[in-house]
């Protein structure tokens, strides 16, 4: 100004236009934040260190049946709204996190809703401001209503334990009917003078061991319709072998790959074994010192293949799995055929039958 009057101006320009677009874009944020929290039905919460306040949202004071008026910001009001069997867990594991042991927490625990019943809430939360000397100023979090997920999961958990106790009474009596079965036919056997009478006992015996073993075996894998092969034929040839007098002069070579059956398919392939390694014992080594018994199990692109040799005396060539006066070798072919698959049996150097099928 000069004498009063203006003579020029001076004008200044800011551009503020990056200062706004961050505020729009700040609250385009918040409102995708809210979006995003309304939508999962998530409940928020914040807790502040310095002034040991804990805000929060509506939805979270929605979930416990309050409205957020109805509750202040007082930590401790938080605190007693949990179940009292609860909090000793809870806290150690805020305090974990509190204490830098772990990245963020999440925490199942119950609290009490306004008309005094528990819910369950999921809560999972984070540090997101230390101070200079690595102190917590900031937790924030949010809260999940799960009580109907839990109280499902619950009976969910009580009819898997009810199912198992029902399988382990079902498991004994059976396991009881098949041993008793086998007792009574091993008995029987003991009791019976005529040769041809006590081989069928036995050999029936032995069937109703290997099926047992298999069920046994089932019963305490995981699976309840698959089994390793390697697992069952391991043991069964092991208890086929145990019960002949002349075990400790068999050496036995096994070489099982592995992999899976069906129970249904095990079982035939059992009963298989059970008859060739019986036939074994008690005809191959026959004025023999000492014998080899070598049995495989393989797999390969889906084509299954069983081999079962002895280095003994070798079965008669007018001898065929048909034609057999014995019911041993007749059952391995109709079990191999139940197997939709084949056996055939090789002379040399003793004797070896091999079946195949798909699986």
């Amino acid at each position: 100004m000069k004498d009063g009057k203006v003579v020029g101006t001076v004008v200044s320009f800011l551009d503020i236009t990056d200062r706004k677009q961050t505020k729009q874009a700040l609250k385009a944020s918040q409102e995708q934040l809210c979006f995003a929290l309304e939508g999962s039905n998530l409940g928020e919460w914040d807790w502040n260190f310095k002034t040991n306040k804990l805000k929060r949202n509506e939805r979270w004071a929605g979930m416990l049946g309050y409205t957020a008026d109805e509750l202040n910001d007082d930590l401790q009001q938080g605190i007693d709204l949990q179940h009292p069997e609860d909090r000793e867990t809870t806290w150690k594991t805020i305090q974990d996190h509190l204490d830098g042991k772990t990245d963020h927490y999440s925490i199942e625990y119950r609290m009490k809703t306004k008309s005094g019943s528990y819910k369950w809430i999921h809560d999972c939360g984070k540090i997101m401001e230390r101070d200079a000397q690595g102190n917590p100023v900031r937790l924030c979090g949010t809260h999940t209503d799960i009580d109907e997920q839990k109280k499902t999961r619950d009976e969910i958990a009580t009819l898997l334990a009810e199912k198992e106790l029902i399988l382990k009474e079902v498991h004994h009596r059976i396991k009881n009917n098949m041993n008793t079965i086998y007792s009574l036919l091993s008995l029987q056997s003991e009791a019976i003078k005529e040769p041809a009478a006590v081989n069928a006992l036995q050999d029936a015996a032995n069937r109703i061991q290997s099926m047992s073993l298999l069920y046994e075996k089932l019963y305490q894998s995981t699976e309840f319709n698959t089994l390793p092969v390697n697992h069952y034929l391991s043991s069964l040839v092991e208890e086929i072998i145990a019960n002949f007098p002349n075990s400790h002069m068999v050496q036995v070579e096994k070489d099982f790959q592995d992999f899976t059956l069906e129970a249904k398919q095990l079982q035939s392939l059992g009963i298989i074994i059970n008859e060739l390694l019986t036939n074994i014992m008690k005809y191959a080594f026959v004025g023999k010192d000492s014998g080899l018994i070598t049995i495989t199990a393989v797999r390969d692109d889906g084509h299954v293949t069983v081999s079962v040799q002895d280095n003994g005396i070798g079965i008669p060539e007018s001898i065929t799995f048909r034609n057999s006066k014995g019911f041993g070798l007749q059952l391995v072919m109709t079990l191999s055929e139940q197997l939709e698959g084949s056996v055939t049996m090789e002379r040399k150097n003793g004797t070896r039958i091999v079946v195949e099928f798909e699986a």
